[in-house]
């Protein structure tokens, strides 16, 4: 009963997205692998790494969703909510961890870069709970959703890692930016049925873009009004905050300053030497730009 129970929770939060990282550890592997050394046997590697990446974040997601007392993702219900769930998904999101780390071992214990793809996977665990403590790590966060599928990938490339420039990380940084950007503008300004969540931003007072935005240019009323009523859990209060932002013209700039990081990460992109690191990095930033989670 147990175990039926169990996949039904990993049926529940490994669907409904997108499948992003799932695909990109595999296109980082076959585009930056030289094709003569493409096996099928590391194809299906990729495959479980890919799937490996997507449990970390439905872990991650499960015990944000829970600490937020979050409706929906994706639109459907967060795991807590489902019935007999609640304070149980903290089990359920240890145990999907321990499974994480239970198949990467059984798949890649004796091989040379087991304790590399764990050492990854464990960052991006880390990096999800602690990024809720100290607002400096949001960026960091940010970066490894993008980080991860090309060096998972890489991994299964004889001195892969060994490929990685600065100019690469940087790169995910800043489509990782743009992805962080456009989920904080969704939670406000986008309806459900776009987002795929219900947005409690403000109400949580969190470290957003729009509010880092917007408090530079508040005037001293609007100012004063956004320290008493940020995050509030009141919903007048919130909707006084979403008044200055409609006051400082918020959606205007976030429209402005999304398209012109977009074409700054599309020029980084096209200046890189060879095909398959534009192809990678151009269908990274396609399959993102404007993309929630």
């Amino acid at each position: 009963m147990e175990f039926v129970c169990y996949l039904q929770m990993l049926e529940y939060v490994l669907t409904g997205g997108r499948l992003r990282r799932a695909n990109d550890v595999t296109a980082a592997y076959v585009m930056f692998e030289k094709p003569e050394n493409i096996t099928e046997e590391k194809i299906h590697s990729s495959h479980i790494l890919g799937w490996c990446a997507e449990m970390t974040y439905a872990y991650a997601y499960i015990l944000d969703d829970l600490m937020d007392s979050s409706t929906t993702r994706r639109n459907k219900l967060c795991w807590h909510r489902q019935p007999n769930v609640g304070i149980t998904a903290v089990n359920d999101a240890t145990l999907l961890y321990q499974v994480i780390l239970e198949l990467l071992g059984i798949k890649f214990r004796h091989t040379p870069e087991y304790l590399d793809i764990v050492n990854v996977v464990n960052k991006v665990s880390t990096f999800s709970l602690v990024r809720r403590t100290f607002a400096s790590t949001q960026k960091q966060y940010s970066l490894w959703h993008y980080e991860i599928s090309l060096l998972l990938g890489l991994m299964l490339i004889k001195d892969g890692q060994k490929k990685v420039t600065k100019e690469w990380i940087d790169i995910c940084f800043d489509i990782g930016l743009l992805f962080q950007i456009h989920n904080d503008y969704a939670d406000l300004y986008e309806e459900e049925s776009e987002s795929g969540k219900v947005g409690y931003d403000i109400q949580e007072g969190k470290l957003t873009w729009l509010a880092l935005t917007a408090v530079p240019r508040c005037k001293e009323q609007q100012l004063a009004a956004f320290k008493e009523f940020y995050g509030s859990p009141v919903p007048d209060h919130a909707k006084q905050i979403k008044q200055i932002y409609d006051d400082l013209k918020m959606p205007e700039l976030y429209e402005k300053y999304e398209s012109k990081l977009y074409y700054i990460v599309l020029g980084r992109i096209r200046a890189l030497p060879t095909e398959p690191e534009r192809k990678y990095f151009l269908n990274l930033l396609g399959e993102s730009y404007k993309c929630g989670y």
